[in-house]
């Protein structure tokens, strides 16, 4: 997370100079600060547990607001934000006919992916099987408001997980049976396919325009990333209608602002709070240590996998580097013990 960090400050210097580190400097202390905060605040089991108590309620409550924007057509939220501030709200986002629910987020993809995070939180948090239902048809609901694929796609996944390490409990190897298997999977698609990126990203969109527009952004985005691989091009135009519109994937935008070796130390960061701590059987006390383990590592994965078809930013960015404290807190209390 250091590195992420001060990769991101050096590379903008480098980039455009000390005097325009104002956007990098924001979004580089936002990941780390929100960390710091994960690991500091959130070491114990029972300030763990308040977060996420208060993060159910107002997961229900943004849901809510949502489910008001589909009825109404519009983006309330926004609204109401931008008549108490006096500024501009931001423009609905429709999908046919149908408004997409953003709520409180700045995008509907954000909140949907949201929903679906909190899902695989209270999945392993929730003690009794229908308040595990319940809450979960309620994350659903989100996302199917928000309209997203990426969102639909990280609820079935976070569900699938959970499902997995329930039915393959007594098998100790299970996570190294997934990952062999999933590592495959992927291998083949590389293998088999003429364009592998291209063949993942139409494949995890809704839309088949919306895959072909993101695959152009792929091309276009490496073809530039490939001119200054360690550095990037901090918060600059391009010039281009493709990539100064939208870069529909935070490890491109991350490529494009900062150069690869952010992106590189971003994933570096999740995969060191999601590495097992040891295969020693902990005892039956830190079951709860057990399933937030798990939680939140599968919390991580998703903002892995979900950041190829998603640029996270604002409070979601800040959600992210949150939970990689989390989880690294968890990490240190398991290899403590």
């Amino acid at each position: 997370m250091l590195l992420a960090a001060a990769w991101m400050l050096v590379a903008a210097s480098a980039t455009a100079g000390m005097g325009s580190l104002a956007s990098p400097a924001a979004e580089s202390l936002q990941f780390l600060f929100s960390y710091i905060v994960g690991r500091a605040f959130f070491f114990r089991p029972p300030a763990l547990n308040t977060f996420i108590r208060v993060l159910k309620i107002l997961t229900i409550a943004m849901i809510l607001i949502a489910a008001a924007e589909n009825i109404a057509g519009r983006w309330l939220a926004h609204e109401a934000a931008a008549s108490i501030f006096g500024t501009t709200p931001l423009g609905a986002v429709f999908r046919g006919n149908t408004i997409r629910a953003t709520s409180t987020l700045d995008h509907p993809i954000l909140f949907g992916v949201f929903c679906a995070l909190v899902n695989a939180i209270l999945l392993l948090w929730e003690r009794s099987a229908g308040r595990r239902l319940l809450f979960s048809v309620i994350c659903l609901a989100g996302c199917v408001l928000s309209q997203s694929s990426a969102a639909l796609m990280a609820y079935v996944l976070g569900v699938a997980a959970y499902v997995y390490d329930r039915q393959m409990r007594q098998t100790p190897a299970r996570w190294t049976i997934f990952w062999v298997l999933f590592g495959g999977a992927i291998g083949a698609v590389f293998l088999v396919t003429e364009h592998p990126i291209g063949w993942l990203v139409s494949h995890l969109t809704l839309d088949p325009e919306t895959g072909y527009y993101r695959m152009l952004i792929w091309d276009a985005a490496l073809e530039r990333i490939g001119q200054s691989p360690l550095t990037g091009y901090s918060f600059q135009l391009f010039n281009e209608n493709i990539l100064d519109s939208t870069v529909d994937c935070v490890w491109l935008v991350e490529a494009l602002r900062f150069g690869i070796p952010a992106s590189a130390f971003l994933f570096l960061a999740n995969m060191a709070a999601i590495w097992p701590a040891g295969r020693r059987k902990a005892p039956s006390a830190d079951e709860f240590d057990q399933r937030m383990n798990l939680a939140f590592a599968i919390v991580l994965l998703l903002f892995v996998f979900s950041g190829i078809t998603v640029h996270f930013w604002n409070y979601m960015w800040i959600f992210w580097g949150l939970c990689i404290g989390i989880k690294a807190s968890l990490r240190e209390r398991a290899v403590s013990r």
